[in-house]
């Protein structure tokens, strides 16, 4: 995707942008260490949501959601 110039967003675990540093065209990291509010952290993701989607400018949306993330490893 990045080869081919194509528009990525990410939000969630800044994991992502640590991997692939400047391949996201628009980008919200959260740290993904020292994570106790589950809530909080997920609605960092969750709030562009309506206007990422409404704008349809992206060729890939990744949505890693650290809190549910957190809680499935916990198992």
């Amino acid at each position: 995707m990045h080869a081919a110039n194509k528009s990525m967003y990410m939000y969630g675990d800044d994991t992502w942008l640590k991997l692939f540093p400047n391949y996201f065209t628009e980008f919200d990291g959260t740290s993904s260490f020292f994570v106790s509010d589950y809530t909080e952290v997920d609605n960092n993701v969750t709030r562009h949501l309506d206007p990422v989607l409404n704008s349809q400018d992206f060729d890939l949306l990744i949505l890693h959601y650290l809190g549910l993330d957190h809680i499935g490893h916990k198992g």
